[in-house]
């Protein structure tokens, strides 16, 4: 994709379910290598060309929304991506143009689970900086951190070019990728606009006014390509340090649970058993915990059932299922029945799960797999799954204590979300929330539209991959591209561990 980072990325690769894993399409080229980029002008824009005329068939093949009753004008909304991206790839001439394309036909769609981006070789994958990175907190684009002298972490991007710094998020950031809408793509994907990557569309910016220390500079801009620890700094910006999957105690009884992954191989399942079998072994100390922090920092969404497995073991696995059941009562899961999506449910995911050592959940998936084979060979658009129960019981009354419930957890439970928080990540805080002793700290999150459990598939040609849903909801109760706003906003520049444990402690009753 053009313009989002490695998280964010990978958050929109991930998807939305029981299980919610995803995993690609075979390529249709020969190779799991990149094919070999064009070199000239004129085969840069037929290839612009091409990718877009291929997404589209792609998506119309696939993509749910084709038969959504829900959503009548996506048809009308795909067809003005492909014009939109079209519009601009007669004007592409090189490698950024080309990405630059690819975007604006996602842009289209906003929506993280549908997108289409470059395949290309790692040596046209070429990113400039200007000797710092930026970074969105609360309502100002502010250094994160600088190799430039002069540059200090915390001044303050003012305006760059005459742009005010809000208008260069939208020029620079929501022109081409992410959502303006969502204020967690504003904190997720603020580094964009201090990086250059030859998109012909938008000129690499030449001046800047910073502020620092309460007086103004003018800043000139010297693009160069961008180090690996400039790239480390990005994703510090927005996600601080990644901590290892697991629990940990700290001082005064406070419960620390990094979940930063959610879409684990071998040797992270096993971490999570682990985590679990402790965290049962603990559970009259948790109980006791002052405080429980569920950190989300670096995590992307993938698979939902351990976000369950984990609120399972903290609040009681009969309590949960009540919950859950009272929440998604009215909601319908509906697959579209499409040849490759079948392929995808009833195989991919199922043999991937089955390595995985997760063998219940790949005979869960791959039954759907068969039903939808069986929805197909009836001519029908969907296999419909779900509820879709029109009375239910009330969280209220679904969480009132019956007998055999495990004791209840009563101890401030913590969630420390980030700006890209979205698919199974989403799931997450959905789960968490259910439960009146869970509070948000962090930033906005992102969303999911009601498209979900998505899977990648290159083009015909290998230059450019999509991420297709497989299917859709009706009657989610968390709407369509709507967000989690944190019930505490952490503004600190610095987005580590240590900040937000003062942050929490600082919080707690006394």
């Amino acid at each position: 994709m053009f313009s989002h980072s490695p998280l964010l990325a990978r958050s929109l690769l991930c998807c939305s379910l029981a299980i919610n894993l995803c995993w690609q399409t075979a390529p249709a080229h020969s190779t799991n290598q990149p094919p070999q980029a064009p070199s000239q002008a004129s085969e840069w824009r037929a290839a612009a060309q091409t990718e877009v005329e291929a997404a589209y068939q792609l998506m119309r093949a696939n993509h749910p929304g084709m038969s959504d009753p829900d959503n009548p004008g996506f048809a009308a909304q795909l067809a003005q991506a492909r014009q939109t991206a079209l519009e601009y790839a007669q004007k592409v001439t090189n490698q950024g143009g080309f990405r630059a394309t690819l975007a604006s036909f996602t842009t289209i769609l906003q929506d993280g689970h549908a997108w289409v981006g470059p395949n290309l070789p790692a040596q046209q994958n070429t990113v400039r900086w200007p000797g710092f990175i930026s970074a969105w907190r609360g309502a100002s684009l502010l250094v994160f951190r600088s190799d430039e002298e002069n540059i200090p972490a915390g001044a303050q991007i003012l305006h760059c070019d005459g742009v005010p710094a809000d208008a260069l998020m939208r020029q620079r950031v929501f022109q081409f990728g992410a959502q303006e809408n969502l204020p967690g793509h504003w904190w997720s994907e603020a580094y964009i606009v201090m990086q250059e990557r030859d998109n012909p569309f938008l000129p690499p910016l030449q001046q800047c006014a910073i502020r620092i220390q309460q007086e103004t500079h003018q800043v000139q801009l010297k693009w160069r390509p961008m180090p690996p620890k400039a790239r480390q700094w990005v994703d510090e910006s927005i996600s601080g340090e990644r901590l290892p999957i697991g629990r940990r105690w700290l001082a005064d009884e406070l419960l620390w649970i990094a979940l930063p992954d959610f879409k684990p191989g071998k040797a992270e399942v096993a971490l999570y058993n682990s985590m679990l079998s402790q965290l049962s072994t603990e559970r009259e100390r948790v109980r006791r915990a002052r405080a429980i922090v569920l950190d989300l920092r670096h995590n992307s969404g993938g698979n939902s059932t351990w976000a369950d497995k984990v609120a399972g073991v903290l609040w009681g696995q009969a309590l949960l299922e009540r919950a859950v059941e009272a929440y998604s009562a009215r909601q319908e899961v509906w697959w579209r029945t499409s040849p490759d999506n079948i392929t995808h449910v009833a195989q991919t995911i199922p043999d991937k799960l089955r390595e995985l050592g997760l063998q219940e959940e790949a005979d869960e998936i791959a039954e759907i797999g068969q039903r939808m084979q069986a929805a197909a060979r009836q001519g029908e658009d969907f296999y419909r799954a779900g509820h879709g129960r029109k009375t239910a019981p009330s969280l209220a009354q679904a969480l009132q204590a019956q007998a055999g419930d495990a004791p209840r957890l009563t101890p401030p439970v913590w969630v420390i979300m980030p700006g890209y928080c979205a698919s199974s990540c989403l799931d997450a805080i959905d789960r968490f929330k259910l439960f009146p002793n869970t509070r948000l700290i962090g930033a906005p999150s992102a969303a999911d539209s009601t498209y979900m459990e998505v899977r990648k598939q290159y083009s015909p040609s290998g230059l450019s991959r999509l991420v297709i849903p497989v299917k859709l909801y009706r009657n989610r109760p968390r709407g369509n591209n709507v967000y989690y706003t944190p019930d505490v906003l952490h503004t600190d520049l610095d987005w580590g561990t240590a900040g937000f444990e003062r942050k929490i402690r600082s919080l707690l009753p006394k």
